[in-house]
């Protein structure tokens, strides 16, 4: 059973792009693909420019631009940014455990959608998790460059810019160009966290919901396992498994990633150390994740899929209960 998590946001993802097109005329026709920038305007990939405004995005054209979203994708088709593909997450994760496909199912996925190593990729959507989630995976792989539009369609209308309807259909891409993946330190298995706690040099970082955290609820319909590693480090999270209020503003853009460490200094979440972020699955561990990337944390990762697949293992070590410090430091 596909949990109610990413059913909300299927639900959320409708409710925008119809209420949107009352804010800004939808062609009935795709405008086809962006054009390629002059030579001048290229730049070098960078995890400083991780993050992207509507600004950014406008003068830089040449892009490869995701509307990445769960499921068959009847909001892109009603309305998305000019020459933009629709990524459907289904491509790179499958029941139950939603957990990112094996390499080489992963990467025909990848070039099936066009991507190679030296694609200068833009992801957007709603939740923004969903443009993080496939955003890792594109790091994982080995994609030089990749950046999130910061507030998705919403921030890329208020700003003034034009929508389109239908669908771009991307062009499939014969080889990735490199061995793949190029960044496999960016996904952890249960193995390695396993290893890791308990370590001075590294840090298991939950930023599920403190209900979940604390054992009050699983998070999801089609999970009964309740807790939290022990061990862990919480980073703080939402209200709930479907947002990131410690993360996000309330009108969908992220808070800054400079804010965000600054909180995390707080728990003994810094950058010396090596960093393992977790969640229900993978899509609330990514925003933290990319976060820490636009900053350049050197040693950082995710736990994919989280506390679906920890829970499933008698043998891993679980708590529950009050976190200690009031939340702020551990398990």
């Amino acid at each position: 059973m596909r949990d109610d998590r990413q059913r909300s946001w299927r639900r959320l993802a409708v409710v925008i792009a119809v209420s949107g097109a009352c804010l800004a005329p939808v062609p009935p026709q795709s405008q086809g693909p962006r054009p390629s920038p002059p030579a001048s305007n290229r730049e070098p990939a960078g995890r400083a420019g991780a993050i992207v405004t509507p600004e950014w995005l406008d003068q830089h054209p040449g892009v490869t631009v995701f509307h990445v979203s769960w499921g068959g994708g009847f909001a892109y088709r009603w309305a998305h940014i000019p020459g933009a593909i629709h990524f459907d997450t289904n491509r790179i994760e499958r029941a139950p455990l939603w957990k990112l496909i094996p390499d080489a199912e992963l990467e025909k996925a990848l070039l099936d959608l066009g991507v190679t190593k030296t694609s200068r990729v833009v992801l957007y959507g709603t939740p923004t998790m969903a443009a993080t989630r496939a955003g890792l995976a594109l790091l994982y792989a080995g994609v030089e460059d990749v950046r999130i539009l910061d507030g998705g369609l919403a921030a890329w209308r208020a700003a003034g810019r034009p929508t389109e309807s239908g669908r771009n259909r991307p062009v499939p891409a014969a080889a990735f160009g490199a061995p793949f993946p190029g960044r496999p330190e960016l996904i952890v298995g249960s193995g390695e966290v396993r290893a890791l706690l308990g370590r001075d040099d590294a840090l298991v970082v939950s930023v599920r919901s403190r209900p979940e955290q604390e054992g009050e609820t699983s998070g999801y319909r089609d999970l009964d396992a309740r807790g939290r590693i022990a061990g862990d480090v919480w980073g703080g999270g939402g209200s709930d498994a479907h947002h990131m209020e410690e993360y996000e503003n309330p009108d969908g853009t992220l808070l800054s990633p400079e804010s965000v460490a600054r909180r995390w200094a707080g728990s003994g979440i810094v950058p010396d150390k090596r960093v393992v972020f977790y969640c229900g699955t993978g899509w609330r561990a990514s925003l933290a994740f990319w976060d820490a990337w636009a900053l350049g944390w050197p040693r950082i990762g995710v736990y994919d899929p989280g506390w679906y697949e920890w829970s499933r293992d008698p043998a891993n070590p679980v708590a529950t209960g009050p976190l200690a410090g009031g939340g702020r430091g551990g398990s």
